[in-house]
């Protein structure tokens, strides 16, 4: 029980999420959505590329201007004043320290470095060339770093000339402030006291473009457009929805009332035409009904004359003929103006239990003595017109008791290409129905000889009625023949 509970509820799942999948709103959201993400992501890619750059050359610029103001304040300055100007001016990413030897020296000068040294020139003065030196580098720190210079930690950077150390000594408290891979600058200059001004920069911290307020900007501005987005979208499916749903409907032989023309503008022409389709469909059905009724209707008058001048003929084989002959054109004339009134009938649609109504006549054609049996099933509700379609399954049901003297009456439910379809089984115990004369047996006035008895008492239109109530509903009738005798399977649409 557990297990069915749970299949019906995937299944219900399912089928939810195929139909939101169908639906335009749907796609359309999802479409854009992906579309907003993907530019963004794209975004963020040459963004944050600009972002660090513009960054780290705004670093650099600053670096280099403060260094310009601090070779300015040692040149000018004494020795003795060195220790407090240095201190002054290091920062936590930023440290200086001054000796006799430049360490510089062997580096390898880049097309970067020859930049950062123009520009460092260009705020010294062209007295520094030659006395400049750069080394931009790429620190990272891992299991195998290489270890950068600083000076000493003693010095609290500046020494005297007593105090210096020949190199630099790493700095481990400022080590690991270092992030796993930033952007180093070192540049010597040697001044005019013969001294070199050493400085180590570590590029700050480029701080991440896609921020907090950001991303909440993003996604709220993302939210907004995609709501719109499906308002509009919703707005405009909304007549297309009313549009096929009035189509349904006249499919299935209801009287639709003109669809409202709202909309765009190519939305409202395509309603446009199809109420005139709509109101012309109509008009031309009920003027084809209105002239056959009223010929069948005015065949009366002739057929009684002529009925009246052959019963005062004298008794003869001749007389016996025609009067046959006249009472089978009378009958046909009364059988085709009670289809016509059936086809005139605009009875109003509305929902009804079919398995209710099934049983019901199945009960009350078993009272009458007529041999049918009904298995009862589920509550099946669906939208008909429910004295036409009782007719139908009457006429269905009567001749399958008339030539197969015992009916089996059942409901079954199922799904076909998507479509969910109730349909009534009816099952006999006849002979059957040449499978050359299946389509025939639904034709107007169409009756089997051989195969089923000729005494009918009827003209051939019941199962002509009964195929077209059914196809006005958007269902069909379909014929197999069995071990057990006729099958009649009448299917009908859930919607």
């Amino acid at each position: 029980m557990t297990w069915v509970i749970v299949s019906q509820c995937m299944q219900r799942s399912a089928l939810f999420f195929r139909r939101l999948w169908s639906s335009m709103v749907t796609r359309m959201v999802l479409a854009v959505m992906v579309a907003l993400i993907a530019a963004q992501l794209f975004s963020f890619v040459i963004l944050g590329r600009a972002h660090r750059t513009v960054l780290s050359d705004i670093s650099q610029r600053s670096l280099l201007q403060q260094f310009e103001s601090l070779v300015w304040l040692l040149e000018n300055n004494p020795d003795s004043d060195y220790p407090a100007i240095l201190a002054t001016a290091q920062t936590s990413n930023t440290w200086y320290a001054v000796n006799d030897h430049n360490t510089l020296a062997d580096k390898h000068v880049s097309p970067a470095d020859k930049r950062l040294i123009n520009r460092l020139l260009h705020l010294l003065g062209d007295q520094y060339h030659g006395r400049v030196f750069v080394d931009l580098d790429h620190w990272e720190r891992s299991g195998g770093e290489r270890h950068r210079p600083a000076f000493n930690e003693d010095c609290q950077g500046a020494c005297d000339r007593s105090e210096r150390t020949p190199d630099w000594q790493l700095r481990d408290r400022h080590q690991d402030r270092r992030p796993p891979a930033v952007s180093s600058l070192e540049v010597a200059v040697h001044m005019d006291n013969g001294q070199w001004l050493h400085m180590q920069a570590m590029a700050p911290i480029v701080p991440p473009l896609v921020a907090r307020q950001t991303i909440i900007f993003l996604v709220t501005a993302m939210i907004l457009v995609l709501v719109v987005l499906a308002v509009m979208v919703r707005r405009t499916t909304q007549p297309l929805s009313l549009l096929s749903k009035a189509a349904v409907k006249l499919g299935m032989g209801e009287q639709v009332t003109p669809v409202p023309e709202q909309g765009p503008a190519d939305l409202r022409d395509t309603i446009r035409a199809f109420n005139q389709m709509n109101n012309r469909l109509q008009r031309f059905v009920s003027d084809r009904t209105r002239m056959l009724a009223a010929l069948s209707h005015d065949l009366r008058t002739p057929i009684t004359g002529m009925r009246l001048r052959v019963e005062m003929m004298p008794d003869s084989a001749d007389r016996e003929r025609l009067l046959t002959t006249l009472e089978e054109m009378q009958q046909m004339s009364e059988a085709t103006l009670a289809f016509m009134r059936q086809e005139a009938e605009n009875e109003v649609t509305r929902q009804v239990d079919l398995n209710a109504m099934t049983g019901s006549l199945c009960d009350d054609l078993a009272e009458l003595g007529q041999a049918v049996n009904y298995q009862d099933s589920q509550k099946v509700i669906i939208r008909c017109r429910p004295v036409s379609l009782k007719r139908a399954l009457r006429n269905l049901i009567e001749n399958g008791v008339k030539y197969g003297q015992y009916v089996d009456v059942q409901l079954a439910l199922y799904t076909r290409a998507g479509q969910s379809l109730a349909a009534v089984v009816i099952q006999d115990a006849g002979p059957g129905i040449p499978e050359r004369w299946m389509e025939h047996v639904f034709e107007p006035f169409f009756r089997l000889e051989g195969s089923r008895n000729w005494d009918t008492g009827g003209m051939g239109l019941g199962m002509a009625i009964a195929r077209n109530i059914v196809r006005n509903h958007g269902g069909e009738i379909f014929l197999k023949n069995t071990a057990a005798g006729l099958k009649v399977t009448l299917e009908l649409p859930l919607h």
